[in-house]
């Protein structure tokens, strides 16, 4: 038998319950004391954490209407059935005012065999060839052709694929530019071949004897030509142009133009902001940003009299984030002028509770006299005032502000200079099998063996093409993007590198003795590129080639900038905006050291001590349990002894008040 259900034994009192009434009567203030602070800093977590996720989702939201283009320029056709437009690799449309007139569409020639009444028949066997280039005459009798760069398709027809099908599937099965098809009339089975669009990518067809029946080309009785190949004919602005397809991306920067059919007359090519949209846009922002504040005033509200204090009530960070956010519709977005540069100048007004209205009078105005102005208070941007220097860095690796890029000193190319050799082309130079093999290391990369073309150059400028063809053409130096150029200035060769930098140099090595020699280039004169060098923002910049990159201390650090050209400065102006702004506050609380991971990290140690006092409390509890059962347990043994020896003096009285009687 335990203690426990040993105790009351003597005193008749139940001691179990009252030791856990006293246990529970002592912990009980530390207890609610303890509930009540879990309750809050639970509360405030789940806040917290409510309204981390908030602004996240209000970032994110921004963030995807500004990426998804929408807000910017939308690309207009006056005749979407003629010409559609369709931007290429750019989410932002360029700024369009053009007129165009489609007046021949790009076509492929088509060749058609006289009809086979069994397309599974043998039809001959030997060799196709089919040569690409351009077919000229009057249609449909070609007159000549002029062959191009494409090397010639050769298509074996043995007794494995003798038949039209046979042939059908060996064209292509070559995958060379020609597609083969049977087309059945009421004549019988016809192989029709198609080219691709373009003038240049018409094709002759030559025949082994056996297979004359689809010979195509000047002189030949073969195929019948149904359509030539025809360049898309275009007149831009004025100016007729042509391109071999209807799928034409290199006509205006940024835009790709399909051409469906031949226009009527001039189509209008245009861009615009779309009002609607951007109204839209305005009020979903407002909307969005209203939630939050509502949120976050729910969540901050002191208490009064028949309300509780909010979760947040006295937290810094939220207070901090409701500052923030009150900022924006103020905070000057455009610094350049010329229209609204505000929230508040487009129509957004803060209300007393701290949330936004729009004045529709207001807004509606500003996107329609500024609807640009509009848009880049909202979608991130970054200019340069020269278009010598173009910025490298993507948006968001500078923070927004205006940097100055001064000193600017382009980078120079590497150089080889041959001595003077006035008199080197008195008698043509002879390039044979003896001399005319070399290497060159352009740009820390050096080339297979190369090879002057074999010849009589009269002239210096004869021979500086040769070696810019021979060594340009050089598959090593192609494969890494590098080429040079070559000059002959009546005295001596000069070598040229078209890459830029510390990086860029050139040397000739195993030229012929005599003929490097002949041409002062026996011991020439190297030097070595340099590298851009300026300042960004005021800090000397690290220059690497043509691209200057700001320094770590420098207000404008992540910013990077090409030189192009020979500028001597320029202005870069990284915009601020609102969806930047949200993303900055965002990103601010919630880094390391923000308002939003202190906290939390307050909150969990806050928590944890939390639980380390009830662990106390609950310690504290076990102690004065076990105190209280020992001690109680010692006064049941007390009182046990006490009713023993009152049983026995009671017995005593008896016998002695019996005996006396």
């Amino acid at each position: 038998m335990s203690i426990l259900t040993s105790l009351g034994s003597g005193s008749g009192i139940d001691t179990t319950q009252l030791i856990a009434d006293l246990v529970a009567a002592q912990r009980s203030g530390s207890d609610t004391k303890l509930t009540a602070r879990q309750t809050a800093v639970d509360a405030k977590i789940s806040s917290l954490s409510t309204i981390s996720s908030a602004l996240a989702a209000f970032s994110s939201a921004l963030g995807s209407l500004v990426g998804s283009g929408a807000l910017g320029r939308q690309v207009i056709s006056s005749d979407t059935s003629s010409i559609a437009l369709s931007l290429s690799g750019s989410s932002s449309p360029p700024s369009l005012s053009h007129t165009l007139e489609v007046t021949q569409l790009a076509q492929r020639q088509t060749v058609a065999s006289a009809a086979v009444a069994d397309r599974n028949a043998p039809i001959g066997e030997g060799t196709l060839t089919i040569d690409f280039g351009t077919l000229s005459g009057t249609f449909p009798t070609p007159a000549g052709f002029s062959a191009g760069t494409a090397a010639p398709l050769a298509i074996t027809i043995g007794p494995e694929n003798n038949s039209l099908v046979g042939l059908q599937q060996a064209i292509n099965a070559s995958n060379a530019g020609v597609t083969a098809s049977i087309v059945e009339d009421a004549s019988g089975a016809r192989l029709v071949l198609r080219g691709e669009t373009g003038a240049a990518s018409a094709f002759t067809i030559d025949a082994s004897a056996g297979l004359e029946a689809f010979e195509f080309g000047p002189g030949t009785a073969g195929m019948t030509w149904t359509a030539q190949a025809k360049n898309a004919v275009v007149v831009i602005d004025g100016l007729t142009v042509e391109r071999p397809t209807n799928s034409i991306s290199d006509l205006v920067s940024g835009l790709k133009l399909d051409l469906m059919k031949l226009t009527d007359g001039p189509v209008t090519l245009s861009s615009d902001y779309d009002a609607a949209t951007l109204k839209t846009a305005v009020g979903n922002y407002v909307d969005v940003y209203n939630e939050l504040v509502s949120m976050l005033a729910t969540e901050t509200r002191p208490a009064t009299s028949g309300t509780e204090a909010g979760a947040l009530a006295s937290d810094r960070t939220t207070r901090d984030l409701k500052r923030m956010l009150a900022d924006l519709s103020t905070r000057m977005l455009l610094t350049d002028g010329g229209g609204p540069s505000s929230l508040a100048e487009i129509g957004i007004k803060t209300n007393r509770d701290g949330t936004l209205s729009i004045d529709d009078a207001a807004l509606t105005k500003a996107v329609t006299d500024h609807p640009g102005r509009v848009h880049d208070m909202f979608v991130p941007g970054q200019t340069s005032s020269s278009p010598l220097v173009e910025i490298a860095s993507s948006l968001g690796a500078a923070k927004p502000g205006t940097y100055a890029v001064t000193d600017i000193v382009a980078a120079t190319s590497g150089t080889l200079s041959g001595a003077a050799a006035a008199s080197a082309f008195d008698v043509p130079v002879v390039i044979d099998a003896t001399n005319k093999s070399f290497t060159v290391t352009l740009d820390g990369r050096t080339s297979l063996a190369i090879s002057l073309p074999e010849g009589s150059y009269a002239t210096g400028a004869a021979l500086a093409a040769a070696f810019e063809t021979a060594i340009n053409d050089d598959s090593v130096l192609k494969s890494f993007g590098l080429s040079l150029s070559a000059a002959w200035d009546g005295s001596s060769f000069t070598f040229t590198s078209r890459g830029v930098g510390s990086t860029s140099g050139i040397t000739l090595v195993g030229l012929d003795g005599t003929l490097a020699g002949t041409l002062g280039l026996d011991v020439p004169s190297a030097m070595a590129g340099t590298n851009v060098s300026g300042k960004i923002g005021g800090v000397d910049a690290i220059g690497i080639g043509n691209r200057l990159i700001a320094a770590s201390s420098s207000s404008a650090s992540g910013l990077a900038v090409n030189i192009l050209g020979n500028a001597t400065s320029s202005t870069i102006v990284v915009r601020s905006t609102v969806s930047g702004l949200i993303s900055d506050i965002q990103k601010q609380l919630s880094a390391a050291g923000g308002g939003f991971t202190t906290a939390s990290e307050r909150l969990a140690k806050e928590a944890q001590s939390i639980a380390e006092e009830q662990e106390r409390v609950e310690a504290r509890s076990l102690a004065l349990e076990d105190r209280l059962t020992i001690q109680f347990a010692a006064m049941e043994r007390a009182i046990a002894a006490f009713n023993s020896t009152q049983e026995y003096m009671k017995q005593q009285i008896d016998l002695w008040t019996r005996d006396a009687g």
